[in-house]
């Protein structure tokens, strides 16, 4: 039998006769499908707005939770808002998976050949840590590396923002960015970093088949020994006296479909 969803995060909190597990809210009707696809098991329940007229996609996503035996509810727009901002209409709940290992990580990597992988030296805005996920699914990134600390936390904004891209691109978290790109290395990655007037144009560099990729924070860039370690620097030409530099997810979708239409 369906699990009831929780109306609020307060409500699962409370109930201290049944401990719930730890669970994770997926946001708008993109990101929640392709959720629902790639992980049914894990899901507990689903909750649409009551008086939203429903489009094609929600019709889907309703059909497949029901036919999934996932409980269905109907709520009125501002618990859907307590829980996410701009869910356009539906939010899941899933059981919070267990953390992906740095050595499960590496183990899932191709052995040879052709490789991407994207790196993020603390990025803190969770809107651009689910746009650069969705491009690294669009472009085929092979993983995504984040710190462990200050960085975005896997929300149900930062799954929205991906658009699905988090079921197809993995996400580890390193305790060590810079030790974790050191390993990466040993196994034939050469680490390509943005920074912006440095380095190579992105129109006439050429990647290494097997690139870890990286991006520094939205303020402060690069971090200093990420950069003492980087093998290339890389940049994208903007014209001059306008705007001092790309949005970072912007940048970062340029740059991984420079790889894409160079090494596939």
């Amino acid at each position: 039998m369906a699990q009831v969803f929780p109306k609020t995060q307060k409500q699962l909190k409370s109930n201290k006769k049944a401990p719930v597990p730890d669970t994770l809210f997926v946001a708008g009707p993109v990101a929640v499908k392709a959720a629902l696809q790639a992980r049914p098991q894990e899901a507990v329940g689903l909750q649409v707005a009551r008086t939203r007229t429903y489009n094609n996609l929600l019709v889907e996503i309703i059909n497949l939770a029901q036919n999934l035996n996932i409980n269905v509810e109907k709520v009125d727009n501002f618990v859907l808002d307590s829980l996410c901002h701009h869910h356009q209409g539906v939010i899941a709940r899933f059981l919070q998976p267990p953390p992906l290992s740095w050595p499960d990580f590496l183990d899932n990597l191709p052995p040879q050949g052709p490789a991407l992988i994207l790196a993020l030296d603390h990025i803190e805005d969770p809107r651009n840590l689910g746009a650069l996920w969705r491009s690294a699914a669009a472009f085929g990134a092979s993983g995504l590396i984040v710190p462990q600390d200050r960085a975005a936390q896997t929300t149900a904004a930062v799954l929205k923002a991906a658009a699905g891209g988090a079921e197809a691109v993995p996400m580890v978290k390193a305790v060590n960015l810079t030790r974790a790109i050191e390993e990466l290395k040993d196994l034939g990655f050469w680490s390509v970093a943005a920074e912006g007037g440095l380095g190579c144009d992105v129109n006439t560099f050429e990647y290494p088949p097997r690139t870890v990729l990286i991006l520094g924070s939205e303020g402060r860039g690069l971090s200093r020994l990420i950069r003492e370690r980087a093998d290339f620097f890389i940049s994208i030409p903007i014209v001059k006296g306008t705007v001092e530099s790309l949005n970072v997810s912007v940048a970062g979708a340029i740059l991984m479909q420079a790889y894409f239409r160079q090494v596939s």
